[in-house]
């Protein structure tokens, strides 16, 4: 039984991140809720998003950001919330999180990292601005004491998942992601091991050129990519979800300094598409079959060809809707006032 939001006001606070943010608010405004959408990224452009992700973000100016914020609050008017949702906040700093607790102090804030905190360590000194936090990331759940709730995948996966296996796939292998750590070089390493020919999707993306000399400076493992296999143009979701519905197994491939399983591994189970991962936590997850998931070891990345081969096994349906939005939505909202 899903939970009943009608008539609640709920402000959402999140990056705009892949259209994640917008498919949350469709969810909740199907229950009947009323979302006001700020977006954390200030002048959402491809360069700020780049300088977010260099941690420059003081370059924007802190009095620009919070203006930003209070501006937003100028167009609620009177209205009043129920809840607030935060997710993997970055200009929703802790000074602007204690502005809006003095306006908003009936409401119920709530944090949902999809992001690994050790990445983000400047979330640490929030947590306690919260009156609910949770994680991705079990280990961050018991480092940090957030409470543990993975991802989830939308409908438009579930509907790939309801039309069945198929007998034959336009594509072995595919990846659709951000070109972060040491992903490329896997993907590479890991496609060259291959005992037969296998017809592959790829696709690294990067938000702007300039990330491409910074990581090139910090990190070794962009030393060997390719520029031109890298696009700085996302894929429409349309594009991704025809790539997923075309493949056999889709690659993923987690930061190294994170465990939590990252929304792709949902969207593969909520598809009903064979997956394969270097997390080595979701051994630990309650959908992991070997007929289905073939874990892969990042400094040593074999193809098993037998695997792509093989056929898929249904997942059992409690396990399965355990991990839809839907579900998603009651976990982050229940208990509450």
């Amino acid at each position: 039984m899903t939970l009943d939001l009608a008539g609640k006001n709920i402000l959402l606070i999140s990056p705009r991140y892949f259209n994640y943010e917008q498919e949350i608010q469709i969810e909740l405004e199907r229950r009947g809720a009323f979302v006001y959408y700020i977006d954390d990224r200030i002048k959402n452009s491809t360069i700020n998003k780049a300088f977010f992700r260099l941690k420059l973000a003081e370059s924007l100016g802190k009095k620009k950001v919070f203006n930003y914020f209070s501006d937003h609050l100028k167009k609620m008017g009177d209205r009043k919330f129920d809840y607030l949702l935060a997710i993997i906040p970055e200009g929703f700093s802790k000074e602007i999180i204690e502005f809006y607790r003095s306006q908003f102090k009936d409401t119920t804030f709530i944090l949902y990292m999809w992001d690994s905190i050790d990445n983000r360590p400047y979330i640490i000194e929030t947590l306690g601005l919260y009156d609910r936090t949770l994680t991705f990331d079990k280990s961050n759940s018991e480092k940090y004491g957030l409470k543990f709730r993975p991802l989830f995948f939308t409908n438009h996966y579930e509907r790939i998942g309801k039309e069945g296996v198929k007998s034959k796939y336009k594509f072995d292998l595919s990846f659709v992601g951000t070109a972060h750590s040491d992903r490329y070089s896997v993907i590479k390493r890991f496609v060259s091991t291959s005992k037969s020919p296998l017809n592959n999707f790829f696709f690294f993306f990067l938000q702007h050129p300039v990330l491409i000399a910074y990581y090139w400076m910090v990190d070794p493992n962009f030393r060997n990519v390719n520029v031109k296999d890298i696009s700085f143009k996302g894929m429409s979701k349309e594009d991704v979800l025809d790539v997923i519905s075309n493949s056999t197994a889709i690659i993923d491939i987690n930061h190294p300094n994170q465990t939590g399983l990252t929304i792709r591994t949902l969207e593969v189970l909520g598809a009903k598409r064979k997956l394969i991962t270097t997390n080595k936590d979701i051994l630990n997850y309650d959908f992991y079959n070997t007929k289905n998931i073939s874990l892969i070891d990042r400094e040593n990345p074999v193809i098993d060809n037998e695997f792509l081969s093989s056929g898929y096994d249904e997942v059992e349906e409690s396990v399965y809707n355990k991990y839809s939005l839907s579900s998603w939505v009651d976990d982050v909202f229940s208990n509450l006032k």
